[in-house]
């Protein structure tokens, strides 16, 4: 809508701009889950709420990405680098304060587009927990360039993309047995994820349940805008041992359907034939899904049959039937999209827990206890819009801005090299 330029500025000031000098015409981007295609004189971005957003743009003949925090007024500067065939962060010097000052006077408002207001709603769904925390710990700071595919030892090269570091790819979720474990204990440890997710707070997280969520939201964007596979095995890896966390879900209801919301949150923005992808569906997500209805039935039943006399413990009671029933009522709705959205009935998906696990190497092992041990294994289960500053689509029609070009929002279509799951290609439909 038109607004008058009283609010424009109210806007501009109550928003963060990203200030992108020199990028070629005809480089595409991804600003949260919307795709773009630069204009001839599109310099980036303004109005962007406060918070935690994600660009990433093609270099070359990589994808890089880097995570902001925008505060209010607050303005990030790169530059183009010919050399590089990339984005740069200018260092803070003479030249971007400059600069900075510059885009508070307005002197850029003719070439900054307006953020996109579809993300006003879809980007903070699967980004909500993500902290500056979450990312120092993953190895990507605020600021830091990273891309799919970028090597240990990158960070020491100036200007290159830092691979991020995840729990369950380098920490101990892949851990078969843990240190002194008995040996009748190591088949219910592999096939029921609970003591690993624990050992995973303690750890990495310093018991910070909302942090280990938070990772499993990077996993994913990453996944989702970057393309990156790495990103894509760690988010399968933490929700696949989540799905197999039976104990957890009887012991902490509440943390799981916070979980699951999580989930289901991110599965809406995925293609329908997600599950049938050959990256995304072997061996994995429909097993995995189908044993979280399992054992989230598993963990009502055992709530709601709680019988107590003592009326001290009424409340304690009922706290845990209410987290219990909490969680039933989001892996209903999570049933009901994956049916819906993907034909998938997980009813019909269960079979052997190996399944759940991403390769042969995370699958339980089964441990055969010699005849002198006793037990048994145990098992378990104002200005121009940003349309009017980026080249035009072929979902949109022509723009009248100095650019010339439309936005579009991201949408779950593969073209050229990529791959079905991936965000598309601007201009495609």
């Amino acid at each position: 809508r038109n607004m008058d330029p009283e609010e424009a500025r109210q806007r501009v000031d109550a928003g963060g701009t990203l200030l992108c000098m020199g990028v070629p015409a005809g480089t595409e981007m991804t600003v949260d889950l919307s795709s773009l295609v630069i204009g001839h004189k599109f310099r980036g971005i303004k109005m962007i709420p406060p918070g935690l957003h994600l660009l990433c743009w093609d270099a070359g003949r990589d994808r890089h990405a880097a995570f902001f925090f925008f505060e209010r007024s607050g303005v990030a500067v790169w530059r183009w680098d010919e050399g590089l065939e990339d984005l740069v962060a200018l260092p803070e010097d003479d030249e971007r304060d400059r600069l900075v000052l510059a885009v508070r006077n307005y002197a850029f408002d003719g070439e900054l587009g307006m953020f996109p207001t579809e993300n006003h709603t879809s980007w903070p769904r699967v980004a909500n927990l993500i902290t500056r925390a979450t990312l120092d710990r993953c190895g990507i700071p605020a600021h830091t360039k990273t891309a799919a595919g970028a090597q240990d030892g990158a960070e020491a090269f100036e200007n290159a993309p830092v691979r991020p570091t995840f729990c369950y790819r380098d920490g101990p979720g892949q851990q078969r047995r843990a240190p002194g474990m008995p040996a009748d204990k190591v088949s219910e440890y592999n096939m029921d994820g609970s003591e690993r997710i624990a050992e995973l707070l303690r750890e990495r997280f310093s018991g910070d349940w909302r942090e280990l969520l938070a990772e499993i939201q990077v996993g994913f964007v990453l996944f989702l805008v970057l393309s990156s596979l790495e990103a894509l095995e760690a988010w399968k890896g933490l929700v696949a041992l989540l799905c197999s966390s039976g104990s957890l879900m009887r012991q902490k209801p509440d943390d799981m359907a916070e979980f699951v919301r999580v989930l289901r949150r991110q599965l809406e923005h995925v293609p329908a034939d997600f599950f049938r992808d050959e990256i995304s569906s072997a061996n994995f997500l429909g097993p995995a899904l189908s044993n979280l209805v399992e054992e989230a039935a598993a963990a009502w039943d055992s709530a709601s049959n709680i019988e107590s006399d003592v009326e001290s413990e009424i409340h304690t009671v009922g706290a845990a039937t209410g987290g219990a029933a909490l969680l039933r009522t989001r892996v209903a709705r999570l049933s009901s999209l994956l049916d819906q959205r993907f034909g998938l009935q997980l009813e019909q998906r269960a079979g052997d827990i190996s399944s759940l696990f991403v390769s042969e190497d995370d699958a339980p092992v089964i441990v055969q206890l010699p005849p002198q041990e006793s037990g048994d294994a145990a098992g378990g289960a104002a200005g121009p819009t940003l349309e009017e500053l980026v080249e035009e689509s072929h979902g949109g029609g022509k723009a009248d801005g100095a650019a010339g070009g439309t936005a579009h929002a991201a949408a779950a279509a593969g073209g050229g090299d990529r791959m079905s799951w991936m965000l598309p290609p601007p201009g495609m439909s």
